[in-house]
């Protein structure tokens, strides 16, 4: 990633998002699992490493803020299709600013799930399958 999580979420200095943004990334880092980091138009995306060596389709994670104060786990996989920039949402998982402490399990939980593909029975308990957020297309 070539810029800082509060650059990607586009976070002023004094934006309590940018601290919690600052635990997500380290959080991040110590995973045991290699990650590979996307950087988009607005936040940042994480997929396991190696996974451009197989097919296309594979779960990615996409950290971005909302209106409402929080930065979102966007849960998804692109599409198959080369040509298509369809992406396939299995929820979100909001993080709010000052409850870092509840953040690390629901991390935790998110990374075990990506790492099996999104199976149905790691599905973290507070994944919100409905979401009112306009994902840029990147």
């Amino acid at each position: 990633m070539t810029r800082s999580p509060r650059e990607a979420m586009g976070f002023e200095k004094d934006d309590p998002r940018g601290t919690l943004a600052d635990f997500l990334i380290e959080r991040l880092q110590e995973c045991t699992v290699p990650l590979e980091w996307e950087d988009r138009s607005i936040g940042f995306a994480v997929r396991r490493a190696g996974d451009d060596e197989r097919p296309a389709g594979r779960p990615r994670l996409w950290f971005l803020p909302d209106d409402r104060g929080r930065i979102l786990a966007v849960a998804y996989k692109p599409s198959r299709l080369t040509f298509s920039r369809d992406r396939f949402a299995y929820g979100a998982l909001p993080f709010r600013p000052g409850q870092e402490a509840g953040a690390r399990e629901d991390l935790e939980s998110l990374l075990r799930w990506l790492h099996e593909d999104f199976k149905p029975a790691l599905r973290p308990a507070r994944l919100q399958r409905t979401i009112s957020v306009t994902l840029p297309s990147d």
